[in-house]
């Protein structure tokens, strides 16, 4: 075809490495005889808060919010943290940028730690005011109103900077492709979508193509973040839906041939219940990554996704939805994968490698394994995997480790043996112990994510997973904790009856009659997300777990941890650096009162300045207080803070 094709990747997205489906696609399609262009408009948005003039106009919003009458205390604190670093962010933004690049040379987790929070620092005080945008997390942007407000939130003069770049990069990429594909595999993203839609009608006669699985989940209905009749509101701004892989129905859209997982408007939501799924597997193809502009992904060396198979071979957990509009499951040959692995290893210099499949198989693994370890491979590799007995194996375990296998994520959901049968997750607790003592004797980083509530659980059976986690704080590296969500297209929404279940509202709020309530799991999480949080280092906000394919040397590791950390294992202070913590509290300190009532509780301190270096701002310190807030009564909480401004050496 003679028609030019655009794929887009839409904002916001963690910015650490490329997308898969894109690539994958492009590949496909090429192999086929069709080109196309890909764009990373995400990470090209993230790059674009660390522009100089963009930190300004952050810092020029803080001063005008400083100077509101309703500017209450804490709020003022909380803004004074950006105006304490402003010097120093606008003199190492570039450098730190440039660092956290692929090929930005870091080679400790120092290094790792000071760049990464001058970037993220950055990025808060450029997105500081942007209307409807919580900025709370860096790493996670997203929007506080719902997606049919795009219009008043881009319209807002905070985003006018940002919107003028935007409709300029929609400009050019309109100019030069005929088709225009958005892959949307966030909700977050839709916002994005809307106006650039919007924007591209309004100004341009283009087909609009979108894709991913926000898209199948919407015409699947199962999602509750998406109202229902998103197309019946929308499909003005669509020329085409794609439904689950969209290999085969893309290639038959640009050759003009019929596919029932294309649709094209005008759409009528209740047509697209019984749409059937394509019969066909795409192959396993090495993506084309070299489309997408690899030098701005944040991370200092380069990782890439990869898939060893499509969806999950286990697919009976009750309350999962993830092969919502999807074929059954697939899974490729090692020998395809090796050719992956190998090419990309040749044309891009890739070394380590994400396989963001639902759960990797543990023959793969094996395989994957046995083959990098024989051939001397300087290949490092990351995956998501089930509790598997396989895994309770530790010669099983220590051959992934000799083979370049560094992290694993598991869905552990639950710790409790009733509640893991009810779930029918086909694991068990010994399992999981054995599961995770092997990983941690064979230097395997894990995350074990696991959630609160699920249907008839009770208090004390979820008390049984937090126990077991804080068990093995020790052995793992790092947790994902959450509430139960009620999810149309799973087992649990489908047959409530059998989990005690009714008066389900379309918000997916429910009642129910056996184990804690709605309000009870959310009290439940509310404090041990508390106790966490007082408890345990987690990192910094900006790392990506992909972090740990990274090769840095080891001897800084318990003072700048990646991941999940008791406060009492990281590294104490040598004498010196105590020295220098207490110069630095003894010449200014900004620090806010958390005391009861009684004034006898301590501080917790906020951030260290130069008077001299505060723009409009002088905060006079009650001196007799600094007994109180000695570097000898800190903790290692606030210690940490410390470092993250550079003051300890």
């Amino acid at each position: 075809m003679n028609e030019k094709i655009a794929f887009i990747y839409l904002p916001f997205v963690a910015p650490m490495m490329p997308p898969l489906g894109i690539p994958v696609l492009i590949s496909f399609l090429e192999k086929n005889g069709i080109k196309s262009n890909a764009y990373d408009l995400n990470v090209e948005l993230y790059r674009k808060f660390l522009d100089e003039n963009n930190i300004e106009n952050g810092v020029c919003r803080i001063k005008h919010d400083l100077l509101e009458e309703n500017c209450t205390e804490d709020r003022r604190y909380a803004l004074l943290r950006f105006l304490v670093l402003e010097d120093y962010i606008k003199s190492n933004i570039k450098q730190a940028a440039k660092k956290m690049s692929p090929d930005g040379n870091i080679a400790t987790h120092k290094e790792l730690w000071m760049n990464t929070n001058i970037v993220s620092k950055a990025i808060e005080i450029s997105t500081y005011g942007l209307w409807g945008l919580n900025t709370k997390s860096p790493i996670n942007l997203s929007f506080e109103e719902n997606f049919r407000d795009y219009i008043k939130i881009f319209s807002h003069t905070s985003w006018e900077n940002y919107i003028n770049w935007f409709h300029k990069r929609l400009d050019d990429i309109c100019k030069e492709n005929e088709y225009i594909c958005f892959s949307l595999c966030y909700d977050n993203q839709i916002f994005f979508f809307l106006e650039a839609a919007n924007y591209i009608r309004a100004k341009f006669k283009k087909k609009i193509v979108i894709g991913g699985p926000v898209v199948s989940s919407i015409i699947r209905k199962s999602s509750f973040n998406i109202q229902y009749d998103f197309f019946e509101h929308y499909s003005k701004y669509i020329d085409y839906l794609v439904i689950g892989d969209g290999e085969y129905p893309l290639f038959d859209l640009f050759n003009k041939r019929h596919n029932v997982n294309v649709l094209s408007y005008p759409f009528k939501v209740e047509n697209h219940e019984d749409c059937s799924m394509q019969n066909k597997v795409p192959p396993l193809l090495t993506p084309k990554f070299s489309k997408l502009p690899l030098n701005l992904y944040f991370t200092p060396q380069l990782v890439l996704p990869l898939i060893s198979a499509r969806h999950c071979y286990w697919g009976r957990c009750k309350f999962c939805t993830h092969s919502v509009g999807y074929n059954e499951y697939v899974k490729y040959g090692v020998e395809d994968i090796k050719k992956c692995l190998i090419s990309l290893g040749n044309d891009l210099g890739a070394k380590n490698f994400y396989f963001v499949d639902e759960c990797m198989a543990p023959s793969t693994a094996k395989s994957l394994a046995n083959w990098i370890e024989k051939n001397n491979l300087n290949i490092s590799w990351m995956t998501d995997m089930r509790f598997e007995k396989t895994l309770a194996n530790e010669n099983f375990i220590k051959k992934l480790a000799k083979g370049g296998l560094k992290y694993i994520a598991f869905g552990m959901e639950s710790a409790n043996e009733r509640v893991l049968k009810k779930m029918e997750k086909g694991t068990t607790r010994e399992v999981m112990q054995n599961v995770i003592n092997n990983c941690h004797k064979n230097n395997i980083n894990t995350t074990l994510m696991f959630f609160f509530g699920f249907p008839t659980e009770t208090k004390a059976e979820a008390e049984d997973t937090i126990n077991f986690i804080i068990n093995n704080s020790s052995k793992i590296n790092g947790i994902g904790m959450g509430c139960f969500t009620l999810v149309p297209g799973s087992f649990v929404y489908n047959n409530p009856k059998e989990f005690g279940i009714y008066a389900i509202d379309e918000n997916g709020y429910y009642k129910n009659t056996e184990g804690m309530s709605y309000e009870e799991i959310r009290q439940f999480f509310t404090i041990w997300n508390e106790y966490i949080k007082k408890n345990y280092y987690r990192g910094h906000p900006f790392y990506h777990r992909i972090f740990y394919l990274l090769d840095l040397d080891e001897k800084d590791k318990w003072m700048y941890p990646i991941g999940l950390t008791n406060f009492s294992n990281i590294k104490s202070l040598t004498k010196k650096e105590i020295k220098n913590v207490d110069y630095y509290l003894k010449k200014t300190v900004i620090a806010k009162k958390i005391c009861s009532n009684d004034n006898k509780s301590g501080f917790d301190l906020i951030y260290m300045m130069d008077v001299e270096n505060i723009v409009e701002v002088i905060i006079c310190i009650d001196l007799k207080l600094y007994d109180s807030i000695n570097s000898h009564s800190l903790n290692d909480g606030q210690i940490r803070k410390l470092y993250s401004l550079g003051v300890i050496e």
